[in-house]
C-alpha cells in the first residue's frame, strides 16, 4: 500500500488500521483495537499520525468516545 502524503511504501501493519477506520467510520478506539489486534494505547498513536498528515479526523463521541474517520 503507497503512503498518499509522502509517496512511501506503507507496511501492511501500518496499513491495516486505517483500511479498518474506512470500513467503519465513526467507531471508537475500543472497537478498532480489538479489530487491528492492537492495544488501545496503540492504535491512539497511529491515529494521532494518521491525523498530523492529514488523513484522519477524531472527534468527540458520547462520554469518553473518541470517533475516529478518514478524511476525504
Amino acid at each position: 500500500m503507497r503512503d498518499g502524503a509522502a509517496g512511501h511504501a506503507r507496511p501492511v501493519s501500518r496499513a491495516h488500521p486505517p483500511f479498518t477506520i474506512g470500513r467503519a467510520p465513526g467507531a471508537g478506539a475500543r472497537e478498532l483495537a480489538a479489530a487491528t489486534f492492537r492495544s488501545e494505547q496503540a492504535l491512539g498513536t497511529l491515529a494521532g499520525r494518521l491525523v498530523a498528515q492529514g488523513l484522519g479526523d477524531r472527534c468527540p463521541g458520547r462520554g469518553r468516545r473518541i470517533e475516529h474517520h478518514l478524511t476525504p
